[in-house]
């Protein structure tokens, strides 16, 4: 009995010693930032082309990819201890984006820099609106619906569901969307060039229809929990009118074609 407790002993004496000799044989600290918020604590053994060999506290050794490092920090052992450098770099939370799938909420500034049509209409050729979403990311697809509010004419709508794909692993990256959904005026007044608007009986139905529209982004992280997304894209709306007054009915077509920039943010 007496015996194997000292073996005990001595194993837990030699495990301490090795894990003392690997960690104190290192000269300096490098803090390594990662993609997915977590931080690891070693020192840089082999810089390859695509990957690092680095050397960990405990003397295992790892192979890290560049495309998963965010940033490193170098410290050197004799200007502060061990346990100050692990514990001011160490993250309180990580990165919720980090994980394979989440809900995400985005606000977006939008702006129409450029609006054609094939017909006369009362939209405006520029246009400031906002747009609000709620969106759910699996890696990197991301689905969102949401409404987006516009001053090109009298309240007009639309309501969407938009596919993106991101087109990298890291948190700041480009990105490709698509959108569809179906536009609405919410008015009562009918179109400006109208002459008949005044009447008593007349009746306005609003440039109503379908919308389709694509383009590219980027998407930069700010925070663990705020991205900044800016986008370039084009839209077609398809949308029909209906003015109604005493015996008489007119319908007009409108096929929009825009150019949209937009910038938001995702929480």
């Amino acid at each position: 009995m007496k015996v194997s407790s000292i073996l005990i002993s001595s194993l837990f004496l030699f495990s301490g010693l090795i894990y003392s000799k690997a960690v104190f044989a290192q000269s300096r600290i490098d803090v390594i930032f990662l993609e997915d918020g977590s931080v690891i604590n070693a020192e840089i053994l082999r810089e390859g082309e695509k990957s690092m060999k680095v050397l960990l506290l405990t003397g295992d050794t790892l192979d890290l990819s560049y495309s998963n490092i965010n940033k490193i920090k170098e410290y050197n052992w004799k200007s502060k201890p061990i346990d100050e450098i692990v514990k001011e770099n160490r993250v309180l939370e990580p990165t919720r984006f980090g994980s394979k799938t989440g809900f995400i909420m985005h606000f977006t500034q939008s702006s129409l820099i450029g609006n054609t049509s094939e017909f006369y209409t009362p939209f405006r050729a520029f246009s400031l609106g906002v747009d609000l979403g709620l969106g759910y990311w699996i890696g990197p697809y991301q689905v969102s619906a949401g409404a987006l509010i516009e001053n090109t004419v009298n309240g007009n709508s639309v309501f969407y569901l938009e596919n993106k794909l991101h087109l990298s692993k890291k948190l700041n990256t480009p990105f490709i969307f698509m959108r569809g959904g179906y536009s609405m005026e919410f008015s009562s007044t009918g179109p400006s060039f109208s002459p008949f608007t005044a009447q008593s009986d007349y009746d306005y139905s609003g440039f109503n229809g379908p919308m389709i529209g694509g383009g590219i982004g980027y998407r930069a992280k700010v925070s663990n929990h705020l991205f900044l997304r800016f986008s370039f894209g084009y839209r077609y709306l398809s949308l029909t009118s209906t003015e109604t007054w005493l015996d008489f009915s007119t319908t007009t077509y409108a096929s929009l074609h825009r150019i949209k920039l937009n910038l938001g943010v995702s929480f």
